[in-house]
């Protein structure tokens, strides 16, 4: 699950500062973002990629292989 999030995490941070550098490329006199909208965006990402990862997580079977039982 730990790769699953983390994959996700950087994918959706590397969107979201595609997504603000066009914004200030586009609309350039705009105000910047805020520290309140700015947190409200990091929160929205972990959640969102915790919510994609958490199927796998719960419905994943783990299983021994012949070469661990062996060992035991």
């Amino acid at each position: 699950m730990a790769l699953g999030v983390s994959v996700h995490v950087s994918t959706l941070t590397s969107i979201a500062i595609a997504v603000d550098r066009y914004c200030v490329i586009v609309h350039p006199l705009r105000p910047r973002m805020k520290t309140s909208f700015c947190l409200l965006v990091i929160v929205a990402i972990w959640l969102t990629s915790l919510s994609i990862s958490l199927p796998l997580a719960i419905y994943q079977k783990v299983s021994r292989s012949s070469a661990t039982k062996h060992a035991a």
